[in-house]
């Protein structure tokens, strides 16, 4: 099963692990890019509520949703 994370004001990025990019991207519902990622904590406060998609890997995807 497809399980989304739910993030508030904060997304927190892993870079560790085998085959991880240290950087990666979030995405909207249609695709498009909306914000870079860095390793660690990264500000999605301004963003409005959705679901986001944030691509670490080229094979890894995971789904995000900010509520308010």
């Amino acid at each position: 099963p497809n399980s989304a994370t739910i993030v508030r004001s904060v997304l927190f990025m892993d870079a560790r692990g085998e085959g991880r990019k240290a950087n990666g991207a979030l995405f909207d519902i249609s695709g498009r890019p909306v914000m870079s990622l860095r390793p660690g904590v990264n500000d999605v406060s301004h963003l409005a509520s959705g679901v986001y998609f944030v691509r670490a890997a080229p094979s890894a995807v995971t789904k995000v949703v900010l509520p308010r």
